[in-house]
């Protein structure tokens, strides 16, 4: 039970983890499995799960290793000689917990676990990643600020290398020699304007990187599911942008002929177009055959698999049924689901829970759950109580969903209250508190967009739908006929299941298209609000609809362009500051609530009107400096007709792009204003009371700043707040009830032997740390592991 647990604090399949055949032994046991992704809705236990598979996988290897003593079968072995590894574990999140979750720090590079021999980890920063792998690969010369624009020109003969560098064969536009006339730097804009091109280039540097180290498994923690799904999608669209890219070669000889004849070259010399084009094909070819091999192993059931991982809510089920559809569109391998975080409460109907071991175990429970929450709460007031509104909200026995939960969940949010904390407890002067509500949010007239965000699994959904609807009221108490709109930018929607009626998607196809292109479907009025509306972000049909848009159909089909758009990354973050650059002109709305995707993702939102800047000044610069060079190819006959430069109207087609670009900046730098004005813009922070989410909102709020947005408000969601010995069980209880329906709903989805249902009840402690990670793992997998081998602290990495 509960107590004997607490007292050992330690952790038994018995009394833990219900039997459910073998858990995720069948996982860990498959010796040809390669490729084992983890992931889920936002908050249900991915990066515990993964760090325990893991973990599990390592030292399942030990146990192989020290049993068969085969010479063979020997882990990695880093450069120094220190370090040995053959499972790999990654974390593809923005907002990385490993670090956190095996209690040391974990960079860029593989680093040993310490007290898991065979055990490394990364946390691969996707934006950053590419960079870095082009500065480890450095040896030519290469400018490593440009890895993308350097890894695109090696794609190239040195012939037409040489062309694009200038005469010094250096990077010109970068501060180096090449001299002007040098085509790198129209190389490099072209390369940085495509949206989500550093990731994509990271995804594609990172896994050659994995394939290179030749590790036994890797064990991926991944991004939330819309983003993940997006990741996997990936190498499929990469290799279909080879393939169409060898297509173009023989489409586009003329042009390569022209390009010999400037340079010099005849057809059969160094400079010749044969030549060129036998390197130019080499290049693919190598590029096609990495890409074919991932493709081919991801869509492989004995290499790959998927383990789905949720907890028993109804946004969590819908969420894990959506993620199992779409692997299977994929291809992607998935059996395993892990039900997390599930209570273990007495079902009788006694009113006190006393005297019975099973409710003294309730109480334990909730005991020991509240005092991890209390010491969170006060680091939160340690960090913000001085300068920021911190609004308690508890945990409420039922879900928070539809008309009638949504106004008590908001009425609470919005009416300051007294703090469980005491201001002395953390040193801090009762009076210097700021208000515990959203009270100063509502009440600030001149806020147009508040935006709400936080790691996934707080409850920002539920914050963000309280908050219209405590907006709303606010408004029909004043006799104000303002319309309020909540939109969500998250690529998982959930306003639909939350205030429990069909809300209208952006780009789903349901409305009019303007002659602008842009999608001119209208919000969804709430049916039990008279001045709410409401509307969820498809990004997949309006991304269609921009790279229609943006690519000639001279040289990409809509059919290519709809493939493209659905599978780059970053199309999301694009489509989101789309629909806001649309919205700052919309003078309908009096505030606009953004429901926001967990912090990595809505952090690149928000940095998106700086970046667009300068992608708009690239294009520009690109624009003006490709112009007259493809009029000289185009004169030549290089280019085919339609293409700038290429034929009749060529030129007019740049004029209009140039007039493109001069009416994007100015709507650009107006949001960019806006979203700057605390008087216009604010955002709010949810948080739950635990290590991770406390980290997750303290970098939230350091990098808001560096965006120059306003954030004063937290709010601290979930809290299992003081009560009488008598309320306890009969709260849990609740909550256990609810969750049996969805239980019975996953079984029914997921039936055996197709998957294993893997259920985890909701634990007393924290699992962090290598010691309490192996205790996790056993019961994941219900298997007998080697104890940890404490080993002292390392720092090399292979």
């Amino acid at each position: 039970g509960w107590c004997g647990w607490l007292v050992r604090e330690g952790m038994s399949s018995d009394s833990a983890a219900q039997k459910s055949g073998n858990g995720l032994s069948g996982v860990v046991q498959n010796e040809g499995l390669k490729w084992v992704f983890v992931g889920g809705k936002g908050g249900v236990g991915k990066t515990t799960t993964s760090c325990a598979l893991a973990y599990a996988f390592s030292q399942q290897k030990r146990v192989t290793r020290e049993a068969s003593a085969v010479v063979g079968d020997e882990p990695i072995e880093s450069a120094d000689g220190a370090t040995k590894f053959d499972t790999l574990l990654i974390s593809t999140d923005p907002a990385h917990n490993l670090s956190d979750a095996l209690g040391q720090k974990i960079g860029p590079d593989p680093t040993e676990v310490r007290a898991a021999p065979g055990l490394a980890a990364m946390e691969v920063e996707m934006q950053g990643a590419f960079a870095a792998a082009a500065a480890r690969q450095d040896a030519d010369g290469a400018n490593a600020s440009d890895p993308a624009s350097s890894a695109m020109l090696e794609m190239f003969p040195p012939q037409i290398r040489e062309m694009l560098l200038g005469q010094g064969g250096t990077r010109a536009g970068n501060g180096e020699s090449g001299g002007s006339g040098g085509a790198f730097a129209l190389v490099k804009q072209l390369i940085d304007v495509v949206p989500g091109i550093d990731e994509a280039m990271a995804f594609a540097v990172m896994m050659q990187r994995v394939l290179d180290m030749g590790v036994s498994r890797v064990v991926f923690d991944t991004a939330p599911t819309g983003h993940t799904l997006r990741m996997l999608a990936f190498p499929a669209l990469m290799k279909q942008a080879v393939e169409k890219f060898q297509q173009l070669h023989e489409r586009f000889r003329p042009m390569l002929e022209s390009v010999s004849a400037i340079m010099g070259g005849g057809p059969n010399g160094a400079g010749g177009i044969e030549n060129i084009e036998r390197q130019v094909s080499a290049k693919l070819e190598q590029l096609r055959a990495t890409v074919d091999r991932v493709v081919r192993e991801f869509r492989d059931s004995s290499m790959t698999t998927f383990v789905a991982v949720c907890i028993a809510e109804f946004l969590s089920v819908y969420e894990t049924e959506r993620l199992v559809q779409q692997l299977g569109a994929l291809e992607i391998h998935v059996s395993n689901i892990v039900l997390n975080q599930l209570l273990d409460v007495p079902s009788t109907s006694g009113s006190s829970g006393n005297g019975s071991a099973s409710s003294q175990d309730a109480v334990a429970l909730f005991d020991a759950r509240m005092a991890i929450q209390r010491k969170y709460v006060e680091q939160l007031y340690e960090l913000y109580a001085e300068d920021f509104h911190l609004t308690e909200m508890p945990l409420f026995s039922g879900e928070i969903r539809g008309e009638e939960m949504l106004s008590a969940y908001a009425a609470k949010l919005v009416t300051p209250r007294s703090s469980n904390v005491s201001a002395s407890a953390v040193g801090l002067d009762e009076e210097l508190l700021m208000e515990s509500s959203l009270r100063n949010v509502v009440e600030q007239q001149s806020l147009k967009w508040i935006f709400v965000g936080g790691k996934g699994g707080v409850g920002k959904t539920t914050t963000s739908c309280a908050l219209a609807v405590a907006l709303h009221s606010d408004a029909v108490a004043r006799g104000s006929d303002e319309k309020i709109l909540i939109i969500s930018t998250d690529p998982a929607h959930n306003l639909s299941d939350a205030f429990g009626e069909k809300i209208s998607c952006s780009g789903g196809g349901g409305g009019e298209v303007g002659e602008d292109g842009r999608s001119q479907q209208t919000a969804t009025k709430l049916s039990r609000f008279s001045q709410l509306y409401a509307l969820e972000i498809d990004p997949t049909d309006m991304a269609k609809r921009m790279m229609a848009q943006l690519l000639p159909p001279e040289l990409v089909s809509p059919e290519d362009a709809s493939r493209i758009a659905t599978s780059i990354p970053g199309i999301d973050e694009a489509v989101g500051f789309a629909h806001m650059m649309e919205l700052a002109s919309d003078l309908s709305y009096s505030k606009i609530i953004f429901d926001t995707a967990p912090t990595g993702h809505t952090l690149r939102l928000l940095e998106f009107p700086a970046r667009l800047q300068q992608t708009l000044s690239k294009l520009d610069e690109l624009r003006a400096g490709l112009g007259p060079m493809l009029n000289l190819v185009g004169g030549l006959g290089g280019l085919p007709p339609g293409v700038a430069g290429g034929g009749p109207g060529g030129g007019s087609a740049m004029d209009a792009v140039g007039e493109k670009i001069e009416e994007l900046k100015v709507i650009v730098e107006r949001v960019g204003k806006q979203m700057a004005d605390p008087e216009q813009t604010t955002f709010v922070a949810v948080a739950i009371a635990e290590l991770l989410s406390v980290y997750e909102t303290e970098r939230l709020v350091q990098q808001l700043s560096e965006v120059d947005m306003d954030v004063r408000n937290v709010v601290i969601n979930q809290l299992m707040e003081a009560r009488k010995e008598s309320d306890k069980v009969p709260l849990l209880r609740t909550r256990a009830a609810m969750q049996k329906k969805y239980i019975a709903q996953l079984q029914e989805l997921y039936p055996a032997p197709e998957f294993t249902l893997t259920r985890l009840h909701l634990l007393p402690i924290e699992v962090r740390g290598i010691a309490r990670i192996h205790k996790f793992a056993q019961l994941c997998t219900e298997m007998p592991l080697p104890e940890p081998h404490i080993v002292a602290p390392s720092s090399s990495t292979r």
